[in-house]
């Protein structure tokens, strides 16, 4: 010890150039003056890089910065990079923009060469950070530190893209589908004799348990109170529609409806005199309650309004909240998934309130109304961070829709109002849905069998679905033209005749890998149709014929679309990287 203390000495004193060590000076040691570290070893371990690389991140008087030498080069775990830089373990998003310099917090800067760029961006497309062992072993660490079963807001606050990570593993097939399923299994691992659970103890991840662990893990367990299937099959729709933060609607009104308060880190967001009937800001204190009576719907857009002012409060996106609490929006199978009863009813006098069904399991079952009072205020905190970000570009959200953020599918056809989903094979690359006055165009970026592509940074070109032509109803509809069916006639008197045509482009990579929860970026929505043109394409190239003929060209339309605003050329060179 006093040798390495020597050593140091004269480190510092710039007696010695370098100084090699193997795994000592990963923590323990602190040489402020150190502008330069080398790395030689491998490692997969996003802790032991964090500390390894902490060793130069120290400030000191007259240094500016530090330079890492990795001669490693190991590209299969690039992504930790910025991930040990900037935390957010559970977002390629997130790690995609801290390493495209994007977001630095504080006054701190980092810059990555071009090659090094590449490397991380191609290690995290080839990454999955919602992998069960992954989340497992996070779960493993924040259950020690807190000596007690960790919840999503707990995750949230310990890192902010982890409950994200969490909501796309629930969303698998074959993965635990809620965060209470995967509590449970995680406490079950944890109560195993310790020989039995070796590879998944703290101290295989950088921390040690205390001598009681194994016992606490045994008792949180019998304290998760047996959940029905109804209540499994609630929590799995908070978990799949809610969680991700899509919108805050229905976050806000389930809180306001269930009695639950808001999570505390909301507070200076909410206006400073008295709060609107039925929400309330976190108080230890205060027991929460059901509150009897029903909130009519501008009640409960008050209370959207007064904690997210900046969101689409219309009637449209009101309603279209509702039609999930009440379910009346899914598809028979989601319904059906989702446990079939609605959560809000309307009544007569025009207030909606919790359903029967609801309020009992909030009243007789505590494990129940826990982890979905967790899971609504971990989505509200979601959607703040959203809209933050948001705020921070200078862009407003556009029908719901924020610039830069992904979407599925099915949240797609969500924020854009409809009265009930379609399935992914009748909506295909876009569909229109005159009702709401909406169609949403999917892009996934040169890997269709067309060419659809962008056209510098604010026109694409894209291609219609096959046997259409100019003359087809959506391409009426894109232009205005009128008719007397039924649909059109309900946009008329919906929407006063608008058109909302949002665009969404999915990444290739994404578009690609089986394990890729199939997001689609919102760049913007298109302001201008500048060209439209009937074309042809072989039979052969997508395997159809016309009128019964292989040999027979099939009719398609070619359009370039002017978005309202250009994309920032951070994105735009993240969703054609590598394709054009």
């Amino acid at each position: 010890m006093k040798e390495r203390e020597e050593l140091v000495g004269r480190l510092e004193r710039g007696e010695l150039d370098y100084l090699f060590s193997v795994n000592v000076f990963n923590e323990g040691v602190d040489i402020p003056s150190l502008n330069q570290v080398v790395m030689l070893r491998n490692t997969q371990s996003s802790i032991v890089f964090t500390q390894q690389l902490g060793r130069g991140l120290r400030r000191f008087p007259h240094k500016e910065s530090v330079t890492i030498i990795d001669f490693i080069g190991n590209y299969a775990n690039n992504y930790l990079i910025p991930i040990a830089l900037f935390g957010a373990a559970g977002s390629k998003e997130i790690a995609r923009k801290n390493t495209t310099g994007m977001h630095h917090p504080g006054a701190s800067s980092v810059h990555f060469d071009e090659i090094s760029t590449r490397r991380i961006m191609e290690s995290l497309d080839h990454t999955d950070l919602s992998d069960l062992k992954r989340l497992r072993a996070s779960y493993t660490n924040l259950r020690f530190q807190l000596n007690a079963i960790p919840m999503l807001m707990d995750f949230y606050r310990e890192d902010p893209s982890l409950p994200i990570a969490l909501a796309n593993l629930t969303a698998r097939s074959g993965s635990p589908d809620t965060y209470l399923a995967f509590v449970r299994g995680c406490e079950k691992s944890l109560s195993r004799p310790s020989g039995a659970r070796k590879h998944d103890s703290p101290a295989a991840h950088g921390s040690e348990p205390a001598a009681d662990d194994t016992a606490n893990a045994t008792d949180a367990a019998t304290v998760l109170a047996p959940t029905d299937a109804w209540q499994d099959a609630v929590l799995k729709m908070a978990s799949s529609v809610i969680l991700p933060g899509a919108r805050p609607h229905e976050a806000v009104m389930l809180c306001m409806m269930c009695g639950f308060a808001l999570p505390e880190e909301l507070g200076d967001r909410l206006p400073g005199e008295a709060l609107p009937e039925g929400l309330r800001l976190h108080d230890a204190s205060e027991q929460s309650s059901i509150p009897r009576r029903g909130l009519t719907r501008d009640q409960l857009r008050a209370g959207v309004a007064a904690v997210f002012p900046d969101t689409d409060l219309s009637d449209n996106q009101m309603d279209a909240a509702l039609r999930v609490l009440d379910y009346s929006v899914f598809s028979s199978g989601n319904r059906t998934r989702f446990g079939a009863r609605p959560l809000v009813t309307c009544g007569e006098d025009g207030a909606y309130r919790l359903s029967p069904d609801l309020r009992e399991a909030l009243e007789h079952n505590r494990t129940f109304a826990t982890f979905l009072a967790d899971t609504l205020r971990t989505s509200l905190l979601v959607c703040r961070d959203a809209y933050d970000e948001l705020r921070s570009t200078g862009r407003r959200q556009e029908h719901g829709f924020l610039y830069e953020h992904r979407y599925s599918l099915w949240e797609i056809m969500r924020l854009c109002c409809w009265q009930q989903e379609q399935t992914p094979q009748n909506v295909g690359g876009y569909f229109v849905d005159a009702a709401s006055g909406t169609m949403p165009i999917m892009v996934k970026y040169a890997a269709s069998q067309y060419a659809d592509r962008f056209l510098g940074t604010q026109d694409m070109l894209w291609y219609s679905k096959n046997r259409r032509t100019t003359q087809s109803p959506e391409f009426r509809w894109m232009r205005g033209e009128t008719h007397d069916g039924p649909a059109e006639r309900a946009s008329r008197a919906g929407r006063a005749g608008r058109r909302f045509i949002p665009l969404f482009v999915m990444r290739k990579a994404d578009s690609a890998d089986p394990k890729s929860d199939k997001r689609y970026f919102y760049v913007g929505h298109v302001s201008q149709i500048l060209s439209c043109e009937n074309t042809t394409i072989p039979a052969t190239s997508n395997g159809g014929t016309s009128a019964g003929n292989p040999a027979a060209p099939v009719k398609i339309v070619r359009s370039v679309l002017r978005l309202e605003s250009p994309l920032t050329a951070s994105l735009h060179h993240y969703l054609t990287d590598g394709a054009d």
